[in-house]
């Protein structure tokens, strides 16, 4: 197989292995609500996402994610801050570097790896869909349990960080065989490029332009497009059966919501707003909302070719049709029209504002100290 343009091989090669695995995972392991310090009862928004009952599933779950283990024999796995969740392992790489990963699938799912941000061949995209591949390009598209597939990926100039980008830019990862389930389901993680000569070259690699990195996802983990949802629901709902999966409180119980709180301590302060003393011009606008019939194509031909805009094949046919299932060009609107006075007897027309169509009549226009 022929690559699409040479590749780079000045850089390292950056190994990394990867074990895709079933697991139980707790969105609330304390029990309370770490911020205010209230048990999980006792706080009425946390409980309807995380407390089990007969047909809520409560804060776990069951997900497949992304481990990492230090060699081919996937007998001992790299310790990971718990900071990152269920995210995936951070891999890292810089310009003119060759990723090798070794990913093997120990779950119960065929599920790939799919990279952002990098230059790859066919047999290393890791997403499944009707590309007229075939024989072993393909092997990549799923890999079943048990089995296990090398993703090569490169770094080449064309996909650097650019002169204005900061030395790092931060992609993801994720499995692509039904990617919005597979990323539902847990496989997802930060993919990190980088400038040359921005990482050290110790195990694990470290940014030398930063003291430390943090990666978090800002989501909603929709868990009722997990591919375990059937499983979870049987396994944490105390009457499985009583679950009705289209019902939109206990869809939006399944709804986890990543991302930051914080308590704000505010300080008493004078009740007397500043005083900002204006100098200039007081402008009053007399402005009244009107409903209109508003017809997009009030000549009937379109300005730019004089066509006429219902000649049949036109782009504009399609928008003008009118009749037992089509509008037309008329529509009913409501549009700000501006007036002289606190009567509203006397419209405001200037030349000036004849562009603005269906914006409102007048431009509004003030300067500093109005």
């Amino acid at each position: 197989m022929q690559p699409l343009w040479p590749q780079p091989t000045d850089g390292a090669t950056r190994v990394y292995y990867l074990g895709i695995q079933d697991v139980e995972w707790n969105y609330a392991p304390k029990g309370r609500n770490v911020i205010t310090n209230q048990p999980l009862d006792s706080d009425t928004v946390a409980s309807s996402f995380l407390k089990s009952d007969k047909n809520r599933i409560g804060s776990s779950y069951k997900k497949t994610i992304y481990k990492e283990y230090s060699d081919s024999s996937y007998m001992h796995e790299m310790a990971q801050p718990t900071w990152m969740g269920f995210l995936g392992p951070v891999l890292q790489a810089e310009v003119g570097d060759v990723i090798l990963i070794h990913l093997k699938n120990f779950a119960t799912r065929p599920y790939t790896i799919h990279p952002h941000g990098v230059f790859y061949e066919k047999d290393s995209e890791g997403s499944l869909y009707p590309d007229g591949s075939s024989g072993l390009l393909k092997a990549d598209d799923s890999v079943p349990p048990g089995g296990s597939h090398i993703y090569n990926w490169t770094i080449p100039e064309s996909h650097a960080p650019t002169d204005a980008d900061p030395a790092c830019l931060t992609w993801i990862y994720h499995s692509h065989v039904d990617a919005p389930r597979d990323i539902a389901t847990g496989l997802i993680g930060p993919l990190i490029t980088c400038k040359r000569g921005t990482l050290d070259g110790n195990s694990p690699l470290r940014r030398q332009d930063v003291d430390n990195s943090f990666f978090l996802l800002f989501s909603v983990v929709d868990e009722n497009l997990s591919w375990h949802i059937n499983e979870n629901i049987a396994t944490y709902c105390s009457d499985p059966v009583s679950v009705d999966k289209e019902d939109e409180a206990f869809q939006e119980s399944n709804r986890m919501h990543d991302g930051m709180q914080a308590l704000y301590n505010v300080k008493s302060c004078s009740m007397a707003p500043p005083v900002n003393l204006l100098t200039g011009n007081v402008r009053q606008y007399f402005i009244e909302a009107h409903e209109i019939l508003w017809d997009y194509g009030p000549t009937g031909y379109d300005g730019s070719t004089g066509k006429n805009l219902r000649e049949p094949g036109s782009g504009s046919d399609i928008f003008f049709q009118k009749g037992s299932s089509r509008i037309g060009g008329t529509y009913w609107k409501v549009r700000y029209e501006a007036f002289q006075d606190e009567t509203f007897q006397k419209k405001v027309q200037l030349e000036e504002d004849e562009h603005l169509g269906i914006l409102g009549e007048e431009s509004l226009t003030y300067e500093i100290g109005n």
